[in-house]
């Protein structure tokens, strides 16, 4: 049994190929560890070569799968980081220290040891993270393990997030081995998203996490999350901040994209969005130039109306519309109907209730008979009673890119469309007073 996995792992890594940073990792920081434990426990070969090769397939793996991610407003098309990624700065107040991450930055990350980086919502928090992983294998500065802490249960902890992540046969009897190896240090844990822990497991995947980082103490920990209070738990961590993009780095990021989709559309985008400042000194337009993620929504708004919205509410509807009609902007004689016959309207309507209904979920991490049992709660009228759920979860990852998949899992494309429809659905509620005192 033990040497069939063995010889299944030893063909997964051959086959990907291990990349030339990641054999940098494993012969630098993983092979003295393995060494070290063979000498004083006279481990077993088989062992120490499944311990390897877990390592270097996890690395290879992720290497791979962080180099790229979706971007929203070029309808979730795959891109690399590097094409994309512009440096974001971060400010510590109680240090009065401000730092910008163009890469993994080794002294920085020596000097604190434990980083969180709160900010809002479309901030690049997650960006910074994969870019801070990706450039921690390029520069050989330790061996990184990147967990999405909305994964994180009462059932499954963070220890058994990062074994399975490492080794998804799940192979048990390696757990011990595999944890004596990252307490010996050198390993640089990236944990994305605490504000995305659900509220009913948030308390016990704390107390979770605080005694892996306590266990693993050699260890250097980045941690980011959207303003929350359970934060002041972890006070032996640094906190920064991103700081806003300014206006020139506004511009150059949407400059990266015309580079991407090759639409020419900068020129106009930027003389639009002056012009549009310079005429109302209210517009919330400036605001937006701060936010990586409205920012790609302007592209986005932009290359469906030739138009750029100057307040939120419009701003999301736009992005909305554009998103509804993506398809058809990319093929000028082509409308592709939609799976479920619904129309822009119509599917509003049901985005209503299902960003209400999972913003009361508080869950941002759905298999897929979760979702379908939201859809069909949120479609709850005669009207769409015909209308079939797979439809409608079809046309939300196809031709409404508003979900994505992650691995076997869903998740809305970004976190701010789950909160913009449950403002909505709230608004248009007789009771929307008891509703907000309910979600307080």
């Amino acid at each position: 049994m033990e040497d069939q996995f063995l010889t299944r792992t030893a063909v997964t890594v051959v086959a990907n190929v291990i990349v030339e940073p990641v054999k940098h990792i494993l012969d630098t920081w993983l092979k003295p560890k393995l060494e070290e434990i063979k000498e004083r426990k006279e481990i077993n070969e088989k062992l120490e070569q499944f311990a390897f090769e877990v390592f270097s397939d996890y690395l290879n793996r992720t290497y791979r799968d962080q180099n790229n991610f979706n971007i929203i407003a070029l309808g979730l098309q795959q891109v690399k980081l590097e094409s994309t990624y512009i440096p974001l700065t971060i400010y510590s107040t109680e240090k009065s220290e401000m730092i910008t991450l163009d890469s993994y930055n080794a002294e920085f990350a020596e000097k604190y040891k434990r980083i969180v980086i709160e900010d809002t919502a479309g901030m690049g928090k997650s960006t910074l993270m994969k870019k801070l992983f990706i450039s921690a294998i390029q520069q050989n500065e330790g061996i990184p393990i990147f967990i999405e802490l909305r994964h994180l249960t009462k059932k499954k902890d963070i220890l058994d997030t990062i074994i399975e992540n490492i080794n998804p046969m799940k192979e048990t009897h390696t757990k011990e081995f595999i944890l004596e190896v990252m307490d010996r240090g050198d390993f640089i844990f990236f944990l994305d998203g605490y504000d995305e822990i659900p509220f009913q497991h948030k308390e016990n995947v704390t107390k979770q996490i605080k005694q892996f980082i306590s266990n693993a103490n050699n260890n250097i920990f980045f941690l980011t999350s959207r303003l929350d209070d359970s934060l002041s738990s972890f006070g032996e961590f640094q906190k920064f901040e991103i700081q806003d993009l300014s206006k020139i780095e506004a511009f150059s990021l949407i400059k990266k994209y015309d580079e991407i989709t090759q639409l020419d559309l900068a020129s106009s985008i930027i003389k639009q969005i002056e012009e549009t400042i310079e005429g109302d000194r209210f517009s919330e337009l400036e605001s937006f130039l701060g936010n990586p993620l409205l920012v790609s929504f302007l592209y986005l708004t932009f290359k469906h109306k030739k138009d750029i919205p100057a307040l939120r509410i419009d701003f999301y509807r736009k992005v909305y519309d554009a998103l509804f009609e993506l398809h058809d902007l990319s093929k000028e004689s082509f409308k592709r109907e939609k799976y479920s016959g619904l129309s822009s309207g119509n599917l509003q309507k049901v985005l209503w209730k299902l960003g209400f209904l999972c913003l009361r979920e508080n869950d941002n991490d759905y298999d897929k008979n979760k979702l379908l049992k939201l859809i069909s709660h949120a479609k709850n009228s005669p009207y769409f009673k015909e209308i079939q759920e797979d439809y409608i979860l079809k046309d939300l990852l196809e031709t409404v890119p508003l979900f994505t998949t992650i691995g076997l899992g869903y998740k809305w494309s970004h976190k701010s469309f789950m909160e913009y429809f449950a403002a909505y659905f709230i608004d248009n509620q007789e009771n929307r007073e008891k509703i907000l005192n309910d979600i307080n």
